[in-house]
């Protein structure tokens, strides 16, 4: 074989004809299709076409604890599992808001205590919830404190310290729930007398917390407006502080809560339990009017154009079920005329408002929840718990 061989003179390139050219090259390009329509063409049926898309529409998506998502909680009542519809209830009665005397590191062997001690150190402790199907790593945990109040603009609270926890998902129980500890103390004031209100926010970065501090409202949010007060207390200062923010333009109920106290107390734990040695009223008090839910009501105090009005129980129990759309937002002008709350005592029990002189007139050697709840529209605003013994 020679060394150099040129290809192209041994090619025998044919000759083709015009025909035979054309369908080797497959022609000229033909005109453009007809263009697209600029709506959709259906063929099906418009009435059917309508029916599927309002059910698109109306379609309800599913909550968020049967979707990929944590669902973080800090429970307002026993048994809560996060729904905030309101109205809620009695919102502010948290268990998940414990708080032991003194500096601790654990809750375990520590009683909790509902009657915090002005100027002592206190250790708070929020237990957390994650309902979700998925994990929730470095959960931020925070606590503030606040004079007793009826609801809390934004700034009010004063910030007592956080911690982060890490939790699993809901198939992982009990590590799906943790106690945790607040590492800087609370020191309840004087000015005030020990009474006052505990929050606590939980938030995650794939379940945030929204702002704010709407308890009945926001699952991440708890509250514990709720003390057990010492039959020599004098109930005035609280009272005092209570009417300061009342909400214009609403009612402040106080309603009896009768067998729920037992629940309130038993949420504190055994040793507190056993300790508190009162137990719930087998009747309601002869003032109150009975409630659907076997609670009684003693009356309400009502703000309204400017004027102030006491109004009895029967015709207060009325105002309770929601009677329109529930207020927007938790921005309302407050401040009740001073003592007007232990005004409305001594006309409803005819004593001094001292806890043991009002758990004597509501009977006997009974461990007694009386809830001031402010309303607006049958709706909850916010409210405080005393259980009161003689």
């Amino acid at each position: 074989m020679p060394d150099e061989l040129d290809i192209s003179e041994q090619q025998d390139h044919p000759v083709l004809g015009e025909r035979e050219d054309e369908e080797q090259r497959g022609g000229e390009p033909g005109e453009p299709g007809p263009k697209p329509p600029e709506e959709p063409v259906y063929g099906s049926d418009p009435d059917l076409r309508e029916r599927l898309r309002e059910f698109v529409k109306e379609r309800e998506r599913p909550s968020r604890q049967d979707e990929l998502w944590p669902y973080l909680l800090v429970r307002a009542f026993a048994g809560d599992a996060g729904r905030r519809a309101p109205p809620l209830g009695w919102f502010w009665e948290s268990p998940d808001v414990i708080v032991v005397p003194g500096v601790v590191d654990s809750l375990e062997g520590n009683t909790p205590t509902l009657t915090p001690r002005a100027g002592e150190d206190h250790t708070v402790f929020v237990r957390t919830w994650n309902l979700g199907r998925l994990p929730a790593p470095a959960t931020k945990v925070r606590a503030w404190w606040a004079n007793p109040a009826f609801g809390f603009p934004d700034g009010v609270p004063q910030y007592i310290g956080g911690a982060t926890v890490d939790l699993e998902d809901q198939y992982h129980f009990p590590a799906c729930r943790a106690v945790v500890r607040i590492p800087e103390p609370w020191v309840p004031e004087m000015v005030n007398g020990g009474h006052e209100c505990l929050l606590a926010k939980v938030d995650g970065f794939a379940d945030r917390a929204a702002s704010g501090w709407q308890a009945g409202t926001q699952r991440h949010v708890g509250q514990r407006n709720l003390t057990v007060l010492a039959p020599e207390t004098d109930m005035t200062l609280l009272l005092d502080l209570l009417t300061m923010t009342m909400p214009w333009n609403a009612e402040v109920h106080l309603v009896h809560g009768m067998g729920a106290v037992t629940d309130v107390i038993a949420a504190q734990g055994a040793d507190f339990a056993e300790r508190f040695g009162f137990g719930a009223p087998d009747e309601l008090p002869g003032q109150a009017v009975p409630l659907e839910d076997g609670q009684g009501h003693l009356g309400a105090v009502s703000l309204s154009d400017g004027e102030v009005g006491f109004i009895s129980g029967e015709e207060a129990a009325s105002l309770l079920f929601p009677r329109g759309e529930r207020p927007e937002g938790g921005e309302y002008e407050q401040g009740g005329p001073e003592g007007v709350l232990a005004e409305f005592l001594r006309r409803t029990f005819d004593v001094d408002p001292t806890a043991g002189a009002l758990a004597q007139q509501l009977g006997g050697d009974r461990a007694h929840l009386l809830r001031f709840a402010a309303f607006r529209q049958g709706h909850p605003l916010g409210g405080y718990s005393v259980v009161v013994t003689t």
